[in-house]
Formats: C-alpha cells, sequence, structure tokens
C-alpha cells in the first residue's frame, strides 16, 4: 500500500445519515517517531466534509525541533464534583520547564455536558445547526430544539452520541423553515442519569 501503515476509505452511506460515516482502524503495531496522515477529499452536495481525526497510542518520541506539539493524558480514578489542579512539565538535557497552573472541577453528575454550537448553510426553508457534547461514560441520545420563541414547539430526532468521557460534535439539519423567520435552538442531550440542556441560541432564516 504504497508504503502506508492503513489506508481507507470513508464509506458513503451510514444508517443515521450520510455525514454520519466514519473510519475505524485497531490492533496496529509499528514503530514510528511521528505519525503522517494524507487525506484525499472529494465533495457532493449531500456532504459536509471531514469532520475529525482522532489517534490513540503511546511510544512515540518527539523530534528535537522547536515546533509545538499537542500532548495528552487520560487521569483516572478521579471523584465527582473535586477539584483538579494540573501542570504541564518537560524536560531535556538543557533543564525543566514547568507549565502554568490550571485547574477544573469534575462534574458532580454523570448527566451529558452540552454546548450549544453555531448555526451555518442557512437557507430560507433549511440550516444546519451544531453543538458539542461529552456522553460522560453513558450511553447518550442527543437532539436538538427549534422554534420561533424560547419555548421552541419543535425537536429533531433523537441520535446516538456515544459513551465516551470526551466531547464530541453533534449536528443536524433542519428542514421547513420559514422564510424571514427567527428561530431559537439549543442542544440537548440525555443518558440514564438525567438530561442536559444547551445554551439558547438564534439565527434567521433568509
Amino acid at each position: 500500500m504504497n508504503g502506508y501503515l492503513v489506508s481507507g476509505e470513508i464509506p458513503e452511506t451510514h444508517p443515521a445519515g450520510a455525514n454520519y460515516a466514519f473510519l475505524l482502524k485497531k490492533k496496529l503495531s509499528a514503530n514510528a517517531k511521528q505519525v503522517k496522515v494524507r487525506i484525499l477529499s472529494g465533495y457532493k452536495p449531500q456532504h459536509w466534509g471531514l469532520g475529525e481525526i482522532e489517534l490513540f497510542g503511546s511510544g512515540a518520541n518527539y523530534l528535537p525541533d522547536d515546533d509545538w506539539f499537542h500532548v495528552n493524558v487520560d487521569l483516572l480514578n478521579l471523584k465527582s464534583d473535586e477539584t483538579i489542579h494540573y501542570r504541564l512539565v518537560t524536560t531535556n538535557a538543557k533543564g525543566t520547564t514547568q507549565g502554568p497552573h490550571q485547574q477544573f472541577i469534575l462534574p458532580a453528575t454523570t448527566k451529558p455536558r452540552v454546548i450549544t454550537g453555531p448555526a451555518s448553510r442557512i437557507e430560507n426553508s433549511t440550516a444546519k445547526v451544531e453543538g458539542r457534547l461529552n456522553p460522560l461514560g453513558k450511553k447518550t441520545q442527543f437532539y436538538f430544539e427549534y422554534g420561533p420563541t424560547k419555548d421552541y414547539g419543535l425537536k429533531t430526532s433523537p441520535r446516538y452520541g456515544g459513551l465516551q468521557i470526551t466531547p464530541r460534535l453533534g449536528f443536524e439539519t433542519l428542514t421547513g423553515l420559514k422564510p424571514g423567520t427567527e428561530y431559537h435552538y439549543r442542544l440537548v442531550a440525555e443518558n440514564e442519569t438525567g438530561t442536559s440542556y444547551g445554551e439558547d441560541a438564534t439565527f434567521k432564516a433568509k
């Protein structure tokens, strides 16, 4: 395969719609100092294009250059509603550097976390709305409420949002809108421990 560890093509169709299609490769093993991803992308009117790329693994050493690298680690055995303090520390032959102090508070419950995102592709009868959700380890469904007021009155069909403790993008195309009308919308997600509501946002159909 031209020297590639793996290659593949994202399928055009998916039970939840074309834009929910994804490619998953597991149990790959190779000694590597870096990872190179090459994407060849086409375009079709019904597709929104590439969403996110996620790589998981360990063992690579960073090259000795002056570029910026993103690093991460999963913190385990944390307690709900606990404040966590952290900082990044790096060491090389010249010494040790400590990053600025940071902190976050763990959610008191495992209800999904949601943030309403922007609206785009706004036409006279359709619009794309999106948001971010974190299932917090429970099987989660999400949908968007929308309507001409903050009472909403309409909602999209529920979709599966996963169960990992990681943020991901959720989106939907609203149809049947009235031209020139302002619409309110918000992202809603629910799992076995409860329902969470994103902030109210608005857009105006053309």
